[in-house]
């Protein structure tokens, strides 16, 4: 089945059967060569050149995964030197709840408290500027997905997971510390 533009144009559009493909753009490039002798025989596929189309946003995923994982890794390190701060700062306040007796996981939760509740204060301002901005974004385009809440819901939750995991290294190494040891430092 063949398509031709305009009656004075070399552009064609030719569908060509699954499996037959190299055969048939031989065929077709004989038939080209009788009638446009002075023209070099170019055959592209469709979705080819749609699919070249999303390159640039193919190249802004790529790029935004990295900048991404960097920000994630810089964000960690950031946060892993603010919590071993803030334990060393609250060194005599955990001696003294370890000796009236609180547990390791009262301690973990008293310093990882501040953390997770600036944490979740971000999230709850991100999640609706985040929905508007990729709503904005998506409009671009002809066909788009659907945004559920779900997936800010993940974000949000893996955010919330990566920082405590962050945390839980310097929090569990406070709340394993003797008390003695606490009264050493000062």
């Amino acid at each position: 089945l063949i398509f031709r533009f305009r009656e004075w144009g070399r552009n064609m559009m030719v569908r060509v059967q699954p499996g037959t493909e190299a055969n048939t753009l031989e065929e077709i490039e004989k038939v080209y060569k009788q009638f446009h002798p002075r023209y070099d025989f170019e055959a592209r596929f469709l979705n080819d050149d749609y699919n070249a189309l999303y390159d640039s946003e193919d190249k802004v995923a790529q790029l935004s995964n990295y900048m991404a994982a960097i920000a994630i890794l810089v964000s960690c390190l950031g946060l892993f030197g603010l919590a071993a701060f803030t334990a060393e700062r609250k060194t005599k306040e955990i001696g003294i709840r370890k000796v009236l007796g609180a547990s390791r996981i009262a301690i973990m939760r008293i310093l990882s408290g501040s953390f997770s509740s600036t944490l979740v204060v971000a999230i709850v301002l991100s999640i609706p500027l985040g929905y508007f901005l990729t709503e904005a974004w998506l409009q671009n385009f002809a066909y788009s997905i659907d945004l559920s809440w779900w997936m800010f819901a993940l974000a949000g939750f893996l955010s919330l997971f990566i920082a405590l995991f962050t945390v839980s290294f310097q929090t569990l190494k406070a709340a394993n510390v003797n008390p003695g040891e606490c009264r050493r430092h000062e």
